[in-house]
């Protein structure tokens, strides 16, 4: 439950610092049940609650964009802040790099 409790405070600061500042806004941007099966993901790959929330904030903006929810600049914002979240916060170095690898395939998803 602390896992859980981390993850969600990490993902509504990612959401805050990119401009999801009320809880309707990250509602629709994170709607309920999606964090179960993310803390499940994380704790299967002993992964970190901030890194694990990056790579889903990261993910998750990815298929936003996919289905016309959210445009491709916001998703790479979203996306960006996650990883200054998940850096300053001590996220590891194999971590970061699925963080770098997701916030690639965001941009590059941008330029296509």
């Amino acid at each position: 439950m602390f896992y859980r409790l981390r993850f969600d405070g990490f993902v509504g600061g990612i959401l805050k610092l990119a401009g999801y500042l009320t809880t309707e806004k990250q509602l629709d941007f994170w709607p309920m049940g999606e964090s179960v099966d993310w803390v499940a993901f994380g704790k299967e790959r002993k992964l970190r609650p901030v890194e694990t929330a990056a790579i889903a904030v990261c993910e998750v903006a990815r298929d936003r964009v996919a289905v016309g929810s959210i445009s491709k600049a916001e998703a790479q914002f979203l996306a960006s802040m996650a990883s200054k979240v998940a850096k300053e916060n001590g996220a590891r170095p194999e971590p970061m790099r699925i963080i770098f690898d997701c916030v690639a395939n965001v941009t590059k998803s941008i330029n296509s």
